[in-house]
């Protein structure tokens, strides 16, 4: 038996078969992992509903005792999708750190998903499905208060929220077990007796309406427009071909409010039938009191048991069209060169057990030797490639899957794109000629298996909404593992997809800046999109079809990475409770701890290489940025290959150097780092070689890209300029593009060779890793890459010091198409300490809920309003951030109900009872008290600790002992005196400012980076406070003091 078939083999005996049933409704046996610690049954109730219960039983709560529990929050806002690395920086946008202690705190949650969704839109209607999710928690008759649900939620630390996909509705609450039963009951009502009243539903449609919804959110997305006109290519009745999203045209200009309120409850009461909804719920709870909590709050959510809406009438239809088969030119929203290359294959998503699409995907768009990507790189053609199905509702349902080939082109590839086009075909006849390939199959199973035995506990709410969606796709027996595990093999699917991917069905669209406006000559309703389609040229199509393989071409060769080994370190007798340092030099400050609390065969290595060259001027910065990019795609195919086995290395530039991360199962990690080292050092001595030229200039292309996709989003520019004010050495992506031509191959060569050799190593070593092996890993930045130590102080980020009153600056938004618009309003306070971060993160708990109802329900001023903590490199503060329309609203405008929100605040501080504060103050402390669901959250929480020099890894204990001794007084004294009417007021307003008058136009990409300047364009203020307002940014941050750098603890 080989290792890969005896590693097989231990793991298929680490899968439990567990189910339970309940008054013998169901008897179902449910695949888990053997270190899956839950208890779960299933249960059908008598109105047809099908419910799964999660019980974590390794901390019962008994609800009889006096409880502390609340939920878990984010550490920060939600990561957005962007081509490239954001510069990391300190300044966090805390909500409430969440942090484990002795007696950990974990989420209850609960997900419903119906069995219904966009693609039932009425045809006259588009985007009903989209808006009644919007309109089911706006109260019930139970609770008819509009907003009762979401205020309930938010007062007890939990969260709600709602998605609409092509064939589901799923909706999802969270919060501590204390407050499940009467959540559930609140959630439940919605589905009972929703009220939907017409006053509710005109004001939601008001917000819909007026550009402030996800639609407008989401119109400078490039995703999101390729697919309206993907879907475009179906027949007109084809539910692929409907307009999803719904905007101002379809819910308020076509239907008068009575018809829209009559549809909207016809609809309901049509596809929200009991029998179509499947409910999932997780907390320390029992199974039996989960099953009684299920029982008496869904039981009477009406059935009609009618039959959802039969789509076979369509299969076979998308891709038939006259159009498909075409080229398709888009123009994007951001300067992206890309080819997307498309098939509409039969629906497989009832072959989930043998993942037919994942195979084939895995397999074309795999990076490493032998691989369509590499060769592609190694003509300098493509930087990026990626090939399968995405599991969104749109791309995988129950009519049709699609399965793409993406490829982001360099301007080489771009002018070869016939070529470029021909290698992919040539890869694929590869793939006829070797596949099906049961080696390939085994060793994807084997990884599913190792990821799935290992798999970090997924937070409550994230788990009970993949269930709930799973249940209406997999077997019961698969809830858990159906989308995880290959569960069959059958090599004739494989063929049958790998024989749809021809030439003669293949749509093909290509994004690229390089045409003007007037070359294309159609527009697309919904996103205005312009385009053009064109027959495929014959002398292409005669070269695709006739393609053939290859030499360079062959199917990957088995993982070097492949753990085999999964055995623990055996545990100290004396672990200390935190990281201790175990190396202190001239070079390097290293911390380590073995885990001995999740016991699984992971380490983490993370190092923090500090630079004085960062500091000294941001041509610097510019040429570490383009290092790491070249580095990345020199080793890309060795990351790629370890990544396949669980193993990851990641990268990237930071305010004063290097973060280098690696994580994965314990036994090849060693080797991975020390190969990527030696990669290191053998790249940068050869950076300046001629033939490098042609992979730097399309590094600088690629990179300049995306410092203009950067700043040409409001939201990620009014972040950036915040920190530009407020950081010394911080710049924004504008001025990054404005260094790049300064960067040359003999520039990037002589910085690669200066950057290693002046250092200061700080780190962390956790996980199943032992002392001596932790010493010998990190000896290895000597030994292989040569850094030799800082030589002077080392090198810290000053804060510029407000001063007291307000500071605006109002900028222009680059893209001259997007209305979309923002403010942030930052509030700074100055160095803090513990008890002072606390009495912000009381501020911001009570704010968060009634700042948006105010701004967002009642004023309808924007769709995303939210508040903040800022912690700017151990300078505290909070901010209020509101994005809206610049058609609706004036900044002006925005700014003054900000500023009249907060004194009203403060007036609702003062008369809170005591009862509220203290209950505001137990949940804090128990949202801090979270429990970590894997060693990545306390490695990363330690990591903190040890890159801002405060070493506080006892730092939530410390806050859990403070917030029960602040007092309501001294909330209400902090916040009064960091407001306008105090006389520590120090505010800083950044506004972005979106152009109101272009809202139906594409934006303009007509523009070379390589030619063109951007600067960040101020505008002056308007009448009182006109000369509160930064109209020249460099002499305001050359006026300004700084704080003190905090010593290091």
């Amino acid at each position: 038996m080989t290792s890969t078939a005896q590693s097989m083999a231990k793991l298929s005996q680490s899968f439990d078969m567990e189910g339970s049933n309940s008054n013998g409704e169901i008897d179902q046996t449910l695949i888990k992992s053997q270190n899956d610690t839950m208890e779960y049954r299933l249960i059908t109730l008598k109105n047809g509903l099908k419910a799964i219960l999660v019980s974590d039983v390794t901390n019962i709560v008994n609800l009889n005792e006096k409880t502390t529990e609340l939920n878990e929050c984010d550490m920060s806002e939600s990561s957005e999708d962007e081509a490239c690395q954001e510069t990391a920086s300190e300044d966090e946008d805390v909500k409430v750190k969440c942090k484990a202690n002795e007696a950990e705190e974990k989420f209850a949650a609960c997900s419903l998903s119906i069995g219904v969704g966009s693609f039932s839109d009425p045809p006259d209607i588009p985007g009903l499905a989209h808006f009644l999710e919007h309109m089911v928690f706006m109260g019930s008759e139970k609770y008819p208060q509009e907003n009762g649900f979401d205020e309930f939620i938010k007062k007890n630390g939990g969260s709600d929220n709602g998605s609409t996909e092509c064939e589901t509705t799923t909706f999802y609450l969270e919060c501590s077990e204390k407050y499940l039963r009467e959540g559930m009951d609140r959630f439940a009502q919605f589905f009972i007796s929703p009220l939907m009243i017409a006053d509710a539903m005109a004001r939601e449609k008001e917000i819909n309406m007026l550009n402030i919804l996800e639609f407008e959110m989401s119109l400078p997305s490039d995703g999101t427009r390729r697919e309206q006109i993907l879907g475009s290519l179906a027949p007109p009745n084809h539910p692929a071909a409907k307009f999803h999203w719904g905007n101002l045209t379809t819910l308020r200009t076509n239907i008068d409010d009575k018809e829209l309120h009559n549809r909207v409850h016809d609809f309901q009461k049509r596809h929200y039938s009991a029998h179509r909804m499947t409910l999932a719920v997780q907390a320390r709870l029992s199974l039996n009191t989960l099953e009684e909590y299920v029982r008496e709050s869904f039981s009477d959510i009406p059935s009609n048991d009618l039959p959802p809406e039969n789509f076979t009438n369509h299969i076979g239809t998308f891709g038939n069209s006259d159009n498909f088969n075409k080229i398709i030119w888009i123009k994007p929203v951001k300067d992206i060169c890309e080819v997307h290359l498309t098939w509409i294959l039969p629906s497989y998503m009832k072959e989930y057990k043998s993942r037919p699409l994942n195979y084939v995907g895995w397999l074309i768009g795999h990076e490493g030797e032998g691989s369509l990507l590499s060769f592609l790189r190694k003509k300098v053609w493509a930087l990026e490639c990626e090939a399968g199905n995405d599991q969104s509702g749109f791309e995988h349902n129950s009519i049709y899957s699609i399965f793409s080939i993406s490829l982001t082109l360099t301007e080489e590839g771009f002018e070869s794109i016939n070529e470029v086009i021909k290698l992919v075909f040539s890869y694929i006849s590869m793939l006829k000629k070797n596949c099906p390939n049961k080696i390939i199959y085994d060793e994807l199973k084997t990884v599913c298996e190792t990821n799935f035995r290992y798999r970090a506990e997924i937070p409550s709410a994230s788990y009970v909404e993949i269930l709930s969606e799973s249940m209406h796709v997999y077997e019961p027996p698969h809830y858990i593992a159906g989308r995880m595990l290959y569960l069959e093999y059958k090599p004739e699917l494989i063929t049958e997809i790998i024989s749809y991917l021809r030439p003669d069905n293949a749509n093909v669209i290509i994004y690229s800046t390089e045409k003007q406006n007037n070359f294309y000559n159609a527009v697309e309703p919904w996103f205005q999109t312009k385009f053009k389609i064109e027959d495929i040229p014959f002398e292409w199509m005669e070269q695709w079809v006739n393609s053939v393989s290859c030499g360079e071409f062959h199917i990957p060769h088995p993982n070097p990475y492949l753990t085999t080994n999964f055995s623990l370190l055996q545990k100290p007798q004396n672990n200390p409770l935190y990281p201790t340092k175990i190396l202190d030099n001239n070079l390097m400050e290293i911390w380590y701890r073995q885990d001995v609390k999740f016991l699984q065969p992971l380490a983490y290595y993370a190092f923090y290489i500090i630079s004085p060259l960062l500091k000294s001027d941001a041509l610097n910065a510019v040429l570490l940025d383009v290092l790491t990019a070249y580095l990345e795609e020199k080793f890309k195919e060795q990351i790629y290959v370890a990544k396949q086995a669980g193993l990851h290395c990641t990268y990237w530039a930071a305010d004063l150097g290097l973060f280098l991360q690696f994580t994965g199962y314990n036994e090849k990690l060693p080797l991975l780092f020390d190969e990527i080292l030696k990669l290191i050092q053998k790249c940068c001595s050869e950076i300046n070689d001629e033939s490098n030229i042609g992979l730097f200039n399309a590094i600088k292309k690629e990179r300049s890209r995306c410092y203009y996709n950067k700043f040409l989003k409001p939201k990620k520019l009014v972040k950036m300029t915040r920190l530009s004010i407020l950081v010394d050495n911080y710049y924004t992506s504008v001025e990054y593009l404005a260094r790049m031509g300064d960067v040359t191959l003999a520039s990037l060569h002589e910085f690669s060779q200066k950057f290693f050799k002046n250092v200061r190593i700080q780190g962390l070593i956790q996980g199943n890793v032992s002392l001596p092996m932790s010493i010998e890993i990190c000896e290895k930045f000597r030994t292989i890459l040569g850094c030799s130590p800082l030589e002077g102080k080392t090198p810290k980020v000053m804060v510029t010091k407000l001063d007291v009153g307000e500071q605006f600056l109002r900028l222009k938004s680059f893209n001259e198409a997007d209305s979309n618009s923002v403010i942030t309003n930052y509030y700074q306070a100055g160095p803090g300490n513990i008890r002072t971060a606390c009495i912000i993160d009381l501020l911001m708990m009570m704010m968060d809920e009634p700042l948006f109802d105010n701004l967002r329900t009642k004023q309808q001023i924007g769709y995303d309003v939210h508040c903040l903590q800022r912690d700017t490199f151990g300078i505290l503060g909070f901010s209020i951030t509101v994005f809206f329309q610049s058609s609706k609203f004036t900044a002006d405008e925005v700014d003054k109900r900000i500023e009249t929100f907060i004194c009203d605040f403060l007036q609702n501080l003062k008369s809170m009872s005591e009862k509220d504060w203290e209950e505001i103050k137990t949940s804090l402390c128990l949202l801090k008290n979270s429990a970590d669901l894997q060693l990545l959250d306390e490695v990363k929480r330690n990591f903190e600790e040890i890159c801002s020099n405060e070493y506080k890894f006892d730092r939530l204990k410390k806050e859990i002992e403070i917030i029960p001794t602040i007092t309501p007084k001294e909330v209400c004294d902090w916040f009064e005196d960091h407001i306008a009417t105090g006389d520590k007021f120090k505010k800083l307003s950044i506004q972005v400012l979106g152009n109101p008058s272009n809202l139906s136009q594409s934006p303009s990409t007509e523009r070379n980076l390589g030619d063109e300047t951007f600067h960040l364009t101020t505008m002056a203020g308007q009448g009182d406070k006109k000369n509160f307002f930064i109209t020249d940014i460099v002499a305001y941050k050359n006026s300004r003091s700084y704080y003190p750098v905090k010593s290091s603890s």
